[in-house]
């Protein structure tokens, strides 16, 4: 079950199976997530940690925040006991493509497998494990991509700007 609206109806956790693994879920970059998972840690309950890639209205994920969510909510999650983490991929109502969130879904699953792994190799981790390549130039350009939502006239790389009228 998602843990967001058990959160806000506390009493329903002691009614319900022990038996049941409970995903508490957030996709921004925050310092902390302890609000996400003190509520959920003694219940009693499997708790699993729901970072992710948020693309949602947007035509290309923003990784930085993406890597952040992923690692921190990831390394907590497992400090307070969680036992899995289900990385999860937001993309409704946006002209993203999924294809576009691949970078952050490896990401995700390196940080699954082992949260404290080395974040300064994970590039050359993911060209050699996903492009069978060592040159680093594919993660390079997907960091170059990731920068234009600096510009004022992507607008954060939400999808709004691609039909708005410059004048």
């Amino acid at each position: 079950m998602w843990g967001d609206i058990l959160m806000q109806h506390p009493e329903i956790l002691k009614k319900l199976p022990k038996d049941i693994l409970i995903g508490t879920w957030n996709y921004d970059d925050k310092d902390t997530f302890e609000e996400f998972i003190s509520p959920l840690r003694n219940t009693g309950h499997e708790l699993w940690v729901v970072p992710g890639v948020l693309n949602s209205s947007r035509i290309y994920p923003d990784f930085d925040k993406a890597f952040s969510n992923i690692k921190v909510f990831g390394e907590e999650g497992f400090e307070a006991g969680a036992s899995g983490v289900l990385n999860c991929f937001w993309d409704d109502g946006s002209t993203g493509l999924f294809s576009n969130d691949w970078y952050g879904a490896a990401y995700g699953a390196d940080k699954s497998w082992n949260y404290q792994s080395d974040d300064q190799n994970f590039d050359l981790r993911y060209s050699r494990g996903s492009l069978a390549s060592a040159d680093g130039r594919f993660p390079e350009a997907i960091s170059k991509i990731n920068e234009l939502r600096f510009l004022e006239l992507t607008d954060g790389m939400k999808d709004r700007f691609l039909f708005t009228k410059i004048v």
